[in-house]
């Protein structure tokens, strides 16, 4: 590990001149030394699981990023804008996807600059951002425009079933959709509509309503939206 010759060939023989690494603390990489000689896994203490999993990235240590990685997975304290941090710098795919899913999702997670933006950096912050907001207009959209109904050759009177529909949608659907800390996904929204009976709607009409808005993923554009998102940042 400790085979590259240094700029200084100093470094490292005394207190006086430490091993430099830029942007590892005296503690992380202690953290780290610790993992190595005496298997210590502090299990516990995120910021040093981190420490850990970083240095193991860099230097390719397998066994020290498999283990942090689980470690830090079973914290309840490992937030989601973190976990799309590390994904970034470690190159862990299945966080940077989970951690950006969890960003641009109903209730959004406050970002600050110190913890978060700096550290994530400018393109993926803006990715987020503009995620959300293509989100949220997408929503927007939906909500106050309710999609006509699909009538079937049962409907016996095709005007009530389309105030009722309309009703439902702009009283019940909208808000579901829009609610700023418990809002529904489109899918969701999708399968609560096949379960719910409305009123003065015809059954035959709502069930074919709602075949046609799963065919043509108007609700459910929101996971194309995060899947362009996630192209543009190089995952796949």
């Amino acid at each position: 590990m400790f085979s590259v010759r240094p700029e200084d060939a100093r470094e490292g023989m005394d207190d006086q001149t430490p091993i430099v690494f830029p942007g590892i603390t005296r503690e992380d990489f202690d953290s780290f030394l610790n993992y190595q000689f005496r298997h210590i896994l502090p299990r516990n203490d995120e910021n040093a699981l981190v420490a850990i999993l970083n240095l193991g990235h860099f230097f390719q240590y397998d066994a020290a990023q498999a283990d942090a990685r689980l470690a830090l997975e079973d914290l309840n304290t490992f937030r989601a804008s973190r976990k799309f941090i590390l994904g970034l710098r470690n190159n862990i795919k299945e966080w940077i996807k989970d951690g950006f899913q969890s960003l641009v999702a109903l209730p959004y997670v406050e970002l600050s600059w110190t913890a978060d933006i700096e550290p994530m950096g400018l393109h993926a912050y803006h990715a987020v951002v503009s995620t959300r907001s293509t989100i949220d207009a997408h929503r927007r959209l939906i909500s106050y425009v309710p999609p006509p109904v699909e009538h079937d050759a049962s409907c016996s009177f095709n005007l009530g079933c389309n105030i009722g529909w309309r009703q439902e949608w702009r009283n019940k659907v909208a808000m579901h959709l829009m609610h700023p800390d418990e809002g529904l996904t489109g899918e969701v929204v999708l399968n609560w509509l096949e379960d719910v009976e409305i009123n003065d709607v015809n059954k035959a009409c709502k069930d074919a309503t709602i075949r046609r808005l799963r065919e043509n993923r108007v609700l459910t554009q929101e996971e194309e939206i995060v899947a362009r998102a996630l192209r543009d940042l190089g995952i796949a």
